[in-house]
């Protein structure tokens, strides 16, 4: 296949600054996805609470 490469040969030329950027943001993403789990648990329960009245 044409232009497919291995992840890590895209990667393997980033400089520390970018690796450092990539890692800030893949930690506000995770957080932020944790945030968003939790709201759906929230409305998860919620709503069964308002179910079993």
């Amino acid at each position: 296949m044409a232009g497919h490469h291995k992840f890590s040969r895209l990667t393997q030329d980033f400089s520390a600054a970018r690796i450092a950027k990539i890692a800030e943001k893949k930690a506000q993403l995770k957080e932020e996805m944790a945030i968003h789990e939790l709201g759906q648990a929230l409305k998860i329960f919620q709503a069964d609470a308002f179910e079993s009245r």
